[in-house]
Parts: C-alpha cells; sequence; structure tokens
C-alpha cells in the first residue's frame, strides 16, 4: 500500500508552498513576511527510508542494538526549520480567515492529500493478516524462541507495547529484549512471512478499489505539482 498511502516524502514541498502562499496574504494585509528559505533546493530531500514505518516493530538492526524500541532520529528526517513570527503575524496566520487557511484552501481546494481508502485497506489488511494461520503460526515460533532467550510475550507487539517510550532513551534491559526480539524475527523468518501474507490481502483489497486510489493518487500529485510550481515562482 505504499505507493498509495500518504508518507513523508510525498508532502515535500507543501509546508513551504503554503508559507509562500501565506506570505502573499500578509503582503496584501500590509504585514511583513515571514522569513522561510523558499528555493527550490530548500524543499529537497532524500527518500526517507522509514518511510515503510515500523508496521511490524523495528527491523534494522543498527537502530535496534542502539535505541532498543525507541524512534531513532533517522525516522524524523531532516527537520524544516520553523519559522519565526511576531505577534502580528501570528495573529494574522490564525483563524478560518487567516492568512495560513487561506493558503491552504487555495493549495488544496477542496481536496485532500490523503486517501482515505488506502488507509482503511492499509488498517484492514494488517488486523485480517493477525488472524491468518501462517503468521500465528511464525508468531508461535518467534514467541518460543524468545522463552529460550529468557523473555516471555506472545507476539513482537506485545514486546513493542511493554517498552516504556516516554523515558528519553531506552534502558539496558530494553536494548537487550529488542535485540533478542530482532535475533528471533530473523532465525524464524517472521517479517518476510507477515509481510507477504498482508501484501496478498492488500493486492487483493486494492483490485477492488483501484480505480478510487488512482483517482486519489493522481489528485495527490496534482497538488504536489501546483506546490513546487508555487515554491520555484515565489522563491
Amino acid at each position: 500500500m505504499q505507493k498509495y498511502l500518504l508518507t513523508p516524502g510525498k508532502t515535500v514541498g507543501i509546508r513551504t508552498a503554503t508559507i509562500v502562499l501565506a506570505n502573499d496574504c500578509l503582503q496584501q494585509r500590509n504585514i511583513a513576511p515571514i522569513e522561510l528559505a523558499t528555493s527550490k533546493e530548500s524543499h529537497q530531500t532524500d527518500p526517507d527510508p522509514y518511510e515503510g514505518g515500523r508496521r511490524y516493530g523495528p527491523i534494522v538492526r543498527a537502530d535496534i542494538l542502539t535505541y532498543g524500541y525507541h524512534l531513532p532520529p533517522e525516522w524524523f528526517g531532516k527537520a524544516a526549520p520553523t519559522p519565526k513570527m511576531s505577534a502580528q503575524q501570528e495573529a494574522a496566520m490564525d483563524g478560518p480567515s487567516g492568512c495560513l487557511a487561506v493558503s491552504q484552501r487555495e493549495l488544496l481546494g477542496s481536496h485532500t492529500l490523503d486517501s482515505p481508502v488506502a488507509r482503511q485497506i492499509s488498517s484492514k489488511s494488517f488486523v485480517e493478516s493477525l488472524e491468518d494461520p501462517e503468521v500465528k503460526a511464525v508468531t508461535a515460533d518467534w514467541s518460543a524462541c524468545m522463552t529460550k532467550k529468557g523473555y516471555s510475550y506472545k507476539s513482537p507487539l506485545q514486546a513493542l507495547s511493554k517498552a516504556d517510550l516516554k523515558m528519553p532513551r531506552a534502558s539496558a534491559q530494553e536494548l537487550r529484549i529488542a535485540a533478542a526480539d530482532y535475533s528471533c524475527k530473523v532465525s524464524t523468518d517472521l517479517i518476510s512471512t507477515w509481510q507477504n501474507v498482508e501484501t496478498k490481502i492488500q493486492k487483493d483489497e486494492i483490485a477492488k478499489h483501484l480505480p478510487q486510489l488512482r483517482k486519489a493518487d493522481a489528485q495527490r500529485a496534482a497538488i504536489m505539482a501546483k506546490a513546487e510550481k508555487i515554491i520555484d515562482q515565489g522563491a
């Protein structure tokens, strides 16, 4: 479903284009524009290796050994600088008739970047995969592997849910459990098995909703192309 889901890489430029439009709005109201880099280079980013998310828990070995179940810094990508605004700018940006809302309506119109159908399929396939006999069997194998290592968990999701992610960093205990989790995933081939099952479910659902998914994809592409044009003209 990655092709049809809204991911960080598909929203590159939206934030910058919104500010460019907001600045036009501010200037029309005789308010100084917001200072923000808007060159073409400034809104381009490299493909995000974490776009696929942690659907089955963390699976990048180097990250697991360092961060356990906590999100690695790379997950957040290159953070865009937060524009500094004066009190006057903030007031003009706020509210349904504010420049932020005006710029968003101009960029998006009545459309949305997201695809509700894609999200529904993604959620449905995950829930259904949990009840698949093949996934249940490999999860049992993973659980048995973890038991041998001294940890009692029924599934990788349970292990993840038990981690204290409110702490600023992983404890030594969390690192040990996450490392064992990863090792058992590898030895049981859990990830590829689970992913193959869910992929099959998603392909069946995609076939049923292909026209809707393609329409949403084309709509998002048109919005992104519009954002690129706005940035180039406003740079």
